[in-house]
């Protein structure tokens, strides 16, 4: 009698939020909402999307990033501070 193994694959769950990252070459602080997939307490990875040809993103599409809360005009706000390496 033959053995089968059987293989499941499982898929982990994404979990979708916004975080905002700054534009660059701006005269002000400006800050771009932009839908992440959260990894960790502080850890993001941008999901791809359409990076408007006029704006100039801090950081890109795909890219790890560490955050930090920021009081924004929406009041706290996850805002992406740093590349993470990982």
């Amino acid at each position: 009698m033959q053995s089968h193994r059987t293989l499941r694959r499982y898929r982990r769950a994404v979990i979708e939020s916004t975080i905002y990252l700054r534009l660059l070459d701006e005269k002000t602080d400006v800050w771009r909402p932009v839908v992440a997939e959260r990894l960790g307490a502080t850890l993001y990875r941008i999901l791809d999307q359409v990076v408007p040809a006029e704006e100039r993103w801090e950081f890109g599409p795909a890219e790890l990033v560490v955050t930090d809360l920021n009081q924004l005009a929406e009041g706290p706000t996850v805002v992406a501070i740093a590349r993470a390496s990982r």
